[in-house]
């Protein structure tokens, strides 16, 4: 008997230490599997209402402009099972301190980051990676961003990668601003994300990528410098934006500019059948752009410049030719 009693003991025994080791390995393995190994910051979202915050969260950084608070190297975001309208992965306002958002991975959601009501020149967004952003809930009015910056300006936004679920996203943006004046918007890869631009004023664009950015609206003092527009789309419009600028830029679909006076379009490279097409807009310089057909054949549609009820606008120094791609 007790040789029965002990046999079992040590069955017992077995079998929980068994049971203990399995656990421990699937747990070792579920971690090394997990999209979040190797990064001791991991949450879903960070709601940052006032200046107190920024401590209460422990960033590093004392939030002056020589040593800014530094939010960097989280994966923030929403999947799909608890995504809710509005809500964002990173969401800060009411502040006066200066902060970094940097090296951070935003997945999932409606939207990424808002910027709303927060003190001039104390924003820098840089080197993150906006992923899989989605339109999951139609009724959501404003679509959704990656970024969002809401009253707040001379905001600096760079080297930052923007993606969408899909190029079929139909209200993906990669940049929405309202009501903004003096933004430098620098060095960004845009994946098929939109522009959404209203009320705002001296916004800079230097040295991005876009993919399929279909019409910018209701904004003044834009400027466009050496970047380049591409995508499945055919046209790239510009409405009701006086005063913009568009130089050096390379498109690889047509430009329209639509009550936009007093713009100026130079020194650009414009590879489509229908190149530059001026509307309702008084006082454009067109200078020195050069427009490229790149067709098999010409036809009666193909213009290289066009303007429409249009006056006292000057273009000059300008080429337009035909340049066809050959196939070895």
């Amino acid at each position: 008997m007790l040789a029965l009693k002990k046999s079992i003991r040590i069955a017992i025994t077995i079998a929980l230490s068994v049971l203990v080791a399995y656990g421990i390995i699937h747990l070792a393995v579920f971690l090394i599997m997990s999209p979040n190994w190797g990064y001791p910051k991991v949450r879903n979202t960070i709601q940052i209402y006032s200046d107190n915050a920024f401590s209460k969260h422990k960033f590093p950084g004392s939030g002056t402009a020589d040593d800014p608070y530094l939010i960097e190297d989280y994966i923030l975001g929403l999947n799909e099972s608890n995504i809710r309208n509005f809500y964002y992965g990173l969401d800060v306002s009411n502040t006066t301190k200066h902060f970094v958002v940097q090296n951070c991975v935003f997945y999932g959601g409606l939207n990424a980051i808002r910027i709303e009501n927060v003190a001039e020149g104390t924003v820098i967004i840089k080197d993150n990676h906006f992923f899989h952003i989605t339109q999951y809930e139609w009724n959501n009015g404003i679509g959704n961003s990656g970024i969002e910056i809401i009253n707040t300006d001379n905001v600096i936004i760079e080297n930052n990668f923007f993606q969408p679920a899909s190029k079929y996203e139909q209200f993906f943006y990669s940049l929405t601003l309202d009501e903004v004046d003096t933004l430098v918007f620098k060095n960004n890869t845009n994946d098929y994300g939109h522009l959404d631009i209203q009320d705002s004023h001296n916004i800079l664009f230097l040295g991005n990528i876009f993919k399929n950015s279909e019409s910018i609206r209701g904004a003044e003092n834009l400027n466009f410098t050496n970047n380049v527009f591409c995508g499945d789309i055919s046209f790239i419009q510009f409405e009701s934006c006086p005063y913009t600028i568009l130089r050096n830029n390379t498109f690889l679909l047509s430009l329209i500019l639509w009550s936009s006076s007093y713009s100026e379009v130079s020194f650009n490279e414009i590879i489509h059948q229908t190149g530059i097409y001026v509307f309702t807009s008084d006082y454009v310089d067109i200078l020195n752009n050069s427009v490229i057909y790149s067709g098999d054949q010409v036809t009666e549609h193909d213009r290289g410049i066009i303007l429409q009820r249009s006056r006292q606008c000057r273009i000059s120094f300008n080429k337009v030719y035909i340049k066809r791609f050959y196939q070895t």
